[in-house]
């Protein structure tokens, strides 16, 4: 797999504050931000899998309602003599 390179832009502050926590952790920036961004990708993968089953889930659940609706309908409509 190929690496290619991120620029990203920060404050100089917020910059400072980052390689000091980087250096005082004896770990370089870009393996920080290397393991964020797999940790990001990894969990938006989970939820969009998980948003898939929601979506699926809901739409089993809107069908069976439908088909429970369509069968009171029927039955009530029935019991009264107005069906065909």
């Amino acid at each position: 797999m190929e690496n290619i390179g991120l620029r990203i832009r920060l404050q100089r502050e917020l910059h400072e504050q980052f390689i000091m926590i980087c250096t005082a952790e004896d770990r370089s920036a870009a393996r920080i931000v290397h393991e964020f961004t797999q940790q990001h990708v990894v969990l938006h993968k989970s939820l969009q899998s998980q948003n898939e089953e929601d979506t699926e889930a809901s739409s089993r659940h809107l069908e069976l309602s439908k088909k429970g609706i369509r069968k009171e309908f029927m039955t009530e409509f029935s019991d009264q003599g107005n069906l065909l």
